[in-house]
């Protein structure tokens, strides 16, 4: 493990800590306009397959500084936040791809403006995504990209004014820059061809009519094209999508329309929803269809639940949908499973369990893969400002084109968040 890294770990380690602790003498919990936060992460893990390779796993160990910095102002009618953050790694294994040294840089922007009747917001943010790294998903959330070295930078710059909002009618406008960059690899995708640079320009409006104290009538559209390196042209999106809500004593009710039209046809969807509430729960559920762009029918749904107790907390997540919000504009039938179950040891430790079960199909050529995680972390409060976090997960990957593998993984997290006002 190179020296130099871990002497610039240490280094970064201490001015943090010492930063924070001077600001925190200095009538660190006093209100005022403008939020300093520090946050550090001081993580070891052992991995048996970090890139959950069917043919080539890498077993490795690797020590991780998350750092991060950020800035908050709020008055009665503004909000600036601004954040950095980053990775300091010592890695120690048999991928020669994985970089040492300060990874994954970021920051981001978010202003917001608003009045009695309308509100404008401006955000932006810049990362970079070592897609080595053992937990990187497409943009769809469910399938887990294959590195090959590839390290990822998006940029992300979004708009959006509304108005209208203590009417009974109410309007909206957006637009949203989304660019990815790939370099020191080529990652690929569901279908295992590689991913190009690409860059979605979106823009939209939506309409709230409030036809009763009752029942509320959204309307919306939007128009996206995406553009990839090495592909001619430009893919065309456009997306007409309506609901009519009815509140109801436990819960509103929701019926939704949707129209969307892409190079390759059209991708009609219909569906409900209900919201209920419960003395110690909550629970949302949708049931509907959609016709694919290929003219096949297929079944969409969704549930989340929450159950919480003085001492224990349960959650559960369900999702079935169809869309073609992903790296390469293709249309991919989704499904996927979360459960949770966390419980309170003591005053001063818990414990909590989570598993997950996603798959992604393209609906054009039937390729697909699933992805499983098991997981368990055992938190304790140290003092009132430090929190350890021990844990273990196992994860398998099947897929169509990379075939089947597994990996093991324990880590141990100490971590800490400073916060001062002036």
């Amino acid at each position: 493990m190179d020296s130099t890294v871990i002497k610039t770990t240490a280094f970064s380690v201490a001015l943090l800590g010492g930063l924070a602790t001077t600001a925190m003498s200095q009538n660190a919990y006093e209100t005022g306009g403008v939020q300093l936060s520090f946050g550090i992460k001081l993580r070891a893990e052992a991995q048996d397959n970090r890139s959950l390779s069917a043919t080539d796993p890498d077993s490795s160990v690797e020590s991780v500084a998350n750092l991060s910095f950020g800035i908050l102002s709020e008055t009665r009618t503004q909000r600036f936040k601004l954040d950095f953050g980053g990775k300091l790694r010592a890695y120690n294994g048999d991928s020669s791809t994985v970089d040492d040294g300060f990874v994954e840089p970021s920051v981001a922007l978010n202003y917001a403006l608003s009045s009695a009747n309308s509100r404008l917001e401006v955000s932006a943010s810049l990362s970079e995504t070592d897609l080595s790294d053992s937990d990187i998903l497409s943009d769809d959330g469910l399938e887990i990209l294959r590195a090959n070295g590839a390290t990822r930078r998006r940029t992300m710059l979004e708009t959006r004014l509304d108005w209208g909002d203590t009417t009974s009618l109410g309007f909206g406008v957006f637009a949203r820059r989304l660019e990815n960059t790939y370099s020191g690899g080529t990652p690929t995708s569901l279908g295992g061809s590689s991913l190009n640079d690409n860059l979605r320009t979106t823009v939209g409006a939506s309409t709230r009519m409030d036809l009763t104290q009752a029942a509320t009538l959204n309307l919306s559209l939007s128009y996206s094209e995406f553009e990839e390196d090495t592909v001619s042209g430009t893919s065309d999106t456009l997306s007409v999508n309506s609901s009519l809500t009815l509140d109801r004593p436990r819960g509103p009710l929701s019926i939704n329309l949707g129209v969307t039209s892409v190079d390759d046809g059209e991708r009609l969807s219909a569906s409900v929803s209900r919201s209920l509430e419960f003395p110690n729960g909550k629970f949302s559920g949708q049931i509907g269809a959609t016709r694919g762009v290929d003219g096949d029918g297929y079944l969409t749904a969704a549930a989340n639940y929450s159950h919480s107790t003085p001492t224990a907390t349960f959650t559960l997540g369900l999702s079935r949908d169809v869309s073609s919000d992903n790296e390469e504009d293709s249309e991919r039938l989704r499904t996927s499973l979360n459960l949770g179950y966390g419980r309170d040891l003591s005053p001063l430790s818990a414990l909590k369990f989570n598993a997950s079960w996603s798959q992604s199909e393209e609906t054009a050529t039937d390729l697909s893969s699933i992805n499983t995680t098991l997981g368990a972390t055992y938190s304790r409060d140290l003092t009132e400002d430090w929190a350890l976090d021990a844990g273990y997960k196992h994860r398998i990957k099947d897929s169509d084109t990379s075939g089947r593998a597994k990996s093991n993984s324990v880590f141990l997290e100490l971590r800490r968040a400073f916060i001062t006002r002036f």
